[in-house]
């Protein structure tokens, strides 16, 4: 059988081959989204994926770029969506943490990687780049976005942490230090069950209303 969108989307054929060819069609989707937008194809016109090494607090580091121009850098990035998203950070007051509302990128905190890109860079040609996204969602159709890093100082206080924590880092690829588990696909692969107690939030009142705490 001949695999199109519309086979897909009616149920015919195989099911096992349904998921790859899925696959297939979000790609084909957000290759054509990106050459529709003459911007995109400007910063998609330079050297692709050069490989950049370098040393941070003395430890070696290798990473590879998707795009690189004279002014700046593009890493590619597709995202669930790219409006805003909830997610639970800590509180300059030391506080629980609380559910705010953040730009997608903040909430994966991509500052970090552009800003140990940047300096691998800077290590090799010299000269600091501002760093840039490209990023297509997963919705349909995709949305699409380009944005541009070019807050230093945040990027010099992303790279300060990560000097700070290379060590560890380090410790955890050598299989020294057990890394904390987050919410992400291979925390979620290795994953081991604990026993766990469940937590009561909800109680009776005097009127035996059920009630939140």
């Amino acid at each position: 059988m001949i695999y199109t969108k519309t086979t897909w989307k009616n149920g015919q054929g195989d099911p096992a081959k349904f998921k790859k060819f899925a696959y297939i069609i979000k790609a084909d989707e957000v290759i054509a989204c990106l050459r529709a937008d003459e911007l995109a194809m400007r910063f998609l016109s330079g050297e692709a994926q050069p490989i950049l090494t370098g040393e941070i607090n003395g430890i070696m580091w290798k990473g590879k770029l998707d795009i690189l121009l004279d002014t700046c850098f593009v890493d590619l990035k597709t995202a669930r969506t790219l409006g805003k998203v909830w997610c639970k950070v800590l509180m300059p007051d030391g506080g629980k943490p609380r559910n705010v509302e953040l730009d997608w990128y903040e909430e994966r905190n991509y500052w970090l990687q552009l800003a140990v890109y940047q300096e691998l860079l800077r290590q090799k040609i010299g000269k600091q780049l501002v760093p840039c996204i490209l990023a297509v969602s997963k919705e349909d159709p995709p949305d699409k976005d380009f944005i541009a890093f070019d807050n230093q100082h945040r990027l010099d206080q992303e790279l300060e942490f990560n000097i700070k924590n290379a060590q560890r880092y380090t410790d955890i690829k050598n299989g020294k230090v057990e890394p904390t588990a987050i919410d992400c696909d291979y925390c979620r692969s290795v994953k081991k069950l604990t026993y766990k107690t469940a937590r009561s939030a909800i109680g009776f009142d005097e009127n035996g209303m059920r009630r939140v705490w």
